[in-house]
């Protein structure tokens, strides 16, 4: 098993796919002298990384609870939004499992529910019917997660202009290629 991920890894990571020629991984280890600077390995990014958005993601999660919980559900209340849970149906072992295990029911499929349920037809289609409308969420939910989404983007677009603006490959594109694959990552970027 080991050997196949060690396969896989070798694989994704080859440098022929990330780097340009002559340049190994190798080569971001030792200094380098770019537009006469000199650049230290700690200069360069790291593998390691790609681990900083794991706990940035947990934090992204904790302030959308609270953004949703503490702003836009007091105020979507305010605006007249009800917050109501839908009604669940009756409930019915054998049609739930048929609602879990199918995306959708065929005709002779309900028929067969109704019979074995001791149900008409009609009653069968009601209950599926309620039990899709009983997930979906409600008006203020939906406010609160369109809200939460108007923050956000809204949020990032602001500080991706504040701090690419003073970038000259935010001006021009062909910036991102020169020096490349030697690029020097600025603080407020990363």
């Amino acid at each position: 098993m080991s050997r196949v991920i060690n396969e896989v890894s070798q694989w994704f990571w080859d440098p022929s796919i990330w780097l340009p020629p002559n340049v190994t991984w190798d080569s971001f280890q030792e200094p380098k002298v770019v537009k006469d600077n000199i650049l230290e390995p700690h200069h360069f990014a790291n593998f390691s990384d790609l681990w900083y958005p794991v706990p940035l993601a947990i934090l992204v999660i904790i302030i959308r609870s609270c953004v949703e919980k503490k702003i836009f559900k007091p105020l979507g209340i305010w605006l007249g939004l009800k917050d109501h849970r839908r009604m669940y149906p009756a409930p019915n072992a054998k049609l739930e499992l048929a609602f879990t295990s199918f995306n959708k029911l065929s005709k002779r499929q309900k028929e067969e529910l109704a019979s074995s349920t001791q149900m008409t037809y009609i009653q069968v289609e009601r209950w599926l019917r309620q039990r899709h409308q009983a997930e979906l969420p409600n008006t203020l939910q939906k406010f609160c997660e369109t809200g939460w989404r108007w923050v956000f983007y809204t949020g990032i677009l602001i500080y991706g202009f504040v701090c690419l603006w003073n970038k000259p490959w935010f001006w021009n594109i062909r910036h991102c290629w020169y020096d490349y694959p030697y690029h020097q990552v600025d603080r407020d970027v990363w």
